[in-house]
């Protein structure tokens, strides 16, 4: 939320350094799951876990800091691999996402 609506924590006054913080954050979020995606297939390893499906959400929240950054690779993978289950297509269309919202 401090990501896409800074001002409601702290005011307009301080959206910018509330937006700041949230982004240090989340790049160190997503660095930890890009170094697990490093060494495994999933988050946790070689089968699909509950972990994956919330790094799915977490890749579309913050789809905009993974779109300018090179060095997530491994979690664009991951989202690609994702968005082709049969269970994501449908949550997908019943919020009416696209797969293209979703891969950067």
């Amino acid at each position: 939320m401090d990501l896409n609506y800074p001002e409601l924590p702290a005011g307009p006054a301080l959206a910018s350094q509330v937006r700041k913080g949230a982004e240090k954050r989340i790049y160190a979020a997503l660095d930890i799951m890009e170094h697990q995606l490093v060494v495994n297939t999933f988050i946790l390893g070689e089968q699909i876990t509950i972990c994956d499906y919330y790094a799915l959400m977490l890749i579309y929240w913050s789809r905009e800091l993974i779109q300018i950054s090179p060095r997530y690779r491994q979690l664009k993978t991951l989202a690609k691999v994702l968005t082709t289950r049969s269970s994501i297509q449908h949550v997908l269309k019943f919020e009416g996402l696209f797969i293209d919202q979703i891969i950067c």
